[in-house]
């Protein structure tokens, strides 16, 4: 195996590999403010996901390998690849879902419960003063762009 392929196998899955290690430190650090269960299905996901690249990164690795060793035909090497892609995208989709999961299932927060019981305004100070549709004839005071 030449230095080339090996540097240019380790070096297309370095960015999810740093972008993942990220994610885990992000989580790690938010804990409190994601609660325990998105926690765990987004660190279950990612681990899915880093699975994912170095399975593909040892596939990646391995194909010169069994080129020279194995006496295989074609339709055999398009089998074992097909095999391969097959289980890291399924890994992959697994790590993705379990993503959307964390997001989803995060607690929600507090509720907006809407005006106060008082039957007063629902929101305290003045009414809003903002600008009001022009009647007929009415031509802006200022410049149109202000």
């Amino acid at each position: 195996m030449s230095v080339g392929f090996l540097f240019s196998g380790v070096l297309g899955h370095l960015p999810l590999l740093v972008v993942l290690v990220a994610g885990f430190v992000l989580i790690a650090t938010r804990r409190a403010w994601l609660g325990p269960r998105s926690v765990l299905l987004a660190r279950l996901g990612l681990a899915a996901l880093a699975l994912s690249s170095l399975l593909q990164l040892a596939w990646t690795m391995l194909i010169p390998t069994l080129y020279s060793t194995l006496d295989y035909s074609m339709m055999r090497y398009s089998l074992l690849i097909s095999v391969s892609g097959l289980v890291t995208s399924l890994i992959s989709a697994a790590g993705v879902g379990l993503l959307i999961a964390a997001v989803v299932s995060r607690s929600p927060g507090p509720a907006f419960s809407g005006p106060p019981p008082t039957g007063g305004p629902p929101f305290p100070g003045p009414p809003y003063q903002g600008s009001q549709p022009y009647g007929a004839g009415d031509q802006p005071a200022g410049p149109p762009f202000a």
